[in-house]
């Protein structure tokens, strides 16, 4: 994870777990484990404060394979925040990837939400496609993947590949304002 990676991930997890949540109003329903939230571009859940752990946000569209895949979620309710810890657990990973990037973060707990994942193997997201510099990918991955030096040169590559992984977000994140949306509630 670079250091820009990694800091964008800090100052998210910083400000979800810098202030208790809003109390409920009206548009906000209580749900076990977390709290959903209406926005105009869909439903998404705010998350649970102070942050004392990384969390991963679950929309609605993930009610069926946490239904499949991961039994120790069978409490909470979708859209809602959960423990990595427990998606890990379930997956058969240990929690050495997440102790890493608690390192990466100086310890503050991070926040993740699946519809940003570059690969969809798993999760269920269709992805958007990309238009960059007047060039058609098929989605993030195609363009992440597109931007490899040829031939292919290790040490140029890891100085350009933070840069490509953002500018791939920013374009997927202008094709799905939903995901902007995602992003600010957390």
């Amino acid at each position: 994870m670079s250091s820009e990676i990694a800091t964008s991930v800090a100052s998210a997890a910083a400000k979800g777990g810098s202030e208790p949540p809003p109390a409920p109003s009206p548009e906000v329903q209580e749900t076990p484990g977390c709290t959903s939230v209406q926005e105009p571009a869909g439903e998404f859940a705010l998350p649970p404060g102070p942050l004392t752990e990384p969390l991963i946000f679950l929309s609605i569209q993930q009610k069926e394979v946490v239904e499949r895949r991961f039994p120790s979620l069978a409490s909470y309710a979708a859209p809602c925040w959960v423990p990595h810890r427990l998606i890990a657990h379930d997956l058969g990973f240990s929690n050495e990837g997440i102790q890493l990037a608690l390192r990466e973060t100086g310890g503050k707990p991070y926040l993740w939400c699946t519809e940003l994942e570059n690969v969809h193997d798993l999760w269920r997201y269709s992805e958007p496609p990309l238009l960059i510099d007047g060039v058609a990918y098929r989605d993030s991955e195609a363009y992440f993947q597109k931007q490899k030096p040829k031939p292919f040169d290790a040490a140029l590559w890891d100085s350009q590949r933070d840069q490509v992984m953002m500018r791939g977000l920013r374009a997927k994140l202008a094709a799905d304002p939903k995901l902007a949306s995602l992003l600010r509630a957390s």
